[in-house]
């Protein structure tokens, strides 16, 4: 049998509880139907508790610890992701994306990694609040508005019920799509969303508008 996949989570001071909770989850329902087929442990950069943005503080598991090759590390942030990066968790993020199979962010996890200058040419996404302060720090780096992005090594999640989604995904390609359904209804939800669905309420809901077409011009006003 396959050794299970783990996943590790870095968090930042302030980070969003209901995407790292919502990447969590997934796993643990996973484990339920088909045997411990994931781990997950938490990091903080001096390995003591981190409080999250709503107050609440985590225990983690350890320090800064590289990872292993087939482990998939996620940094989680929340609100001014910056405030604590430096040049010693930098460094160390470029020694654990040299040897971790993915490498990715939840929430404005992504600006971390923007940041430590481990984005090239992927495509990404993070909090739609935080995407134009993101494109203002780094204009070059390709951001979209989708749930998650999954580019090869790099994958990134907008956060919240987002995260979710991704993990739901990700459990649909490592152990088949009759999983990923079984662990979808134990969170009562009606479908499993796909990357391109939008991060925020649909326009015809928030707008009170139907026409096809007019949907079609607020949408890509949207996007630009």
């Amino acid at each position: 049998m396959a050794m299970p996949h783990t996943f590790q989570f870095l968090l930042m001071p302030g980070f969003s509880m209901m995407g790292l909770m919502s990447a969590i989850e997934p796993l643990r329902v996973a484990n339920r139907f088909s045997r411990e087929r994931y781990r997950w442990r938490l990091l903080s950069a001096d390995g003591r508790a981190v409080q999250s943005s709503n107050g609440m503080s985590l225990n983690v598991d350890t320090a800064l610890e590289l990872p292993a090759a087939s482990d998939s590390l996620f940094v989680v942030a929340g609100f001014e992701p910056l405030a604590t990066v430096d040049h010693r968790l930098t460094q160390w993020l470029h020694r654990a994306e040299r040897v971790c199979a993915i490498l990715g962010g939840i929430d404005t996890g992504s600006f971390v990694l923007a940041e430590a200058g481990l984005f090239g040419a992927q495509r990404l996404t993070l909090h739609w609040e935080a995407i134009e302060a993101f494109q203002e720090r780094y204009p070059c780096l390709t951001v979209t508005q989708e749930l998650f992005e999954i580019d090869g090594k790099r994958i990134t999640s907008a956060g919240g019920t987002a995260s979710l989604d991704l993990m739901l995904t990700l459990i649909g390609r490592e152990h088949g799509e009759a999983l990923a359904l079984e662990v979808s209804e134990q969170f009562v939800l009606g479908r499993i969303r796909s990357r391109q669905d939008h991060q925020r309420m649909q326009i015809a809901s928030r707008y009170d508008v139907h026409n096809k077409k007019l949907v079609q011009v607020i949408g890509e006003m949207q996007r630009r």
